[in-house]
């Protein structure tokens, strides 16, 4: 932990002397109406003034967390929640994260493979997750490699939760494509 913080620390710095300008964040977050936390003194001053000069000249859109010896010495939101600019960020804003995901599933996945609790060519009907007869034909190697035929579940800007995609999923009585086929385009 001490070597994360370090890290982040060295590249905060760093990224601030490479900005070669001097910020005055005390100023900028009285304009916010925020003021910075000082548990760690100058250091999350500078963390501050480099997140809001950052924010200002549209590099950054989000929220910071850092954290040292499992206590949060600073934490801020940043901009809004989508492109529409009517919601700001908060500490319990919900992000889309998209395709990021992927990569996180897939390795979940693999580890539990690797522990044995998992085999990639077991149907997901096997869990009983209550889902269709399509369930019996659908591997879980098909669902990490994207060739499951299962639709995606969207629904444009609003969220959904995970009630709502599940009864999504329980609703729909057929796949998109034959399991293990590409969708043709």
């Amino acid at each position: 932990m001490k070597n994360r913080f370090f890290l982040l620390f060295l590249t905060v710095l760093l990224t601030n002397t490479l900005s070669a300008q001097e910020l005055n964040n005390f100023k900028e977050a009285k304009n916010r109406n925020q003021k910075p936390i000082k548990q760690e003194g100058v250091y999350i001053d500078q963390i501050d003034s480099l997140m809001t000069k950052s924010y200002e000249r549209g590099l950054f859109n989000g929220n910071v967390l850092i954290v040292k010896n499992d206590k949060i010495i600073y934490q801020k939101s940043f901009g809004f929640t989508d492109e529409t600019k009517q919601t700001k960020l908060n500490d319990k804003s919900i992000f889309n994260i998209g395709s990021i995901a992927k990569e996180f599933n897939a390795v979940s996945i693999m580890i539990l493979v690797e522990r044995g609790l998992l085999n990639l060519d077991d149907n997901i009907a096997k869990f009983n997750f209550g889902l269709p007869k399509w369930s019996e034909k659908v591997t879980i190697r098909q669902l990490i490699n994207y060739a499951s035929g299962i639709p995606r579940i969207e629904s444009g800007l609003t969220i959904i939760n995970d009630e709502v995609a599940w009864n999504i999923l329980r609703s729909n009585d057929s796949l998109l494509f034959e399991p293990g086929n590409q969708l043709q385009v």
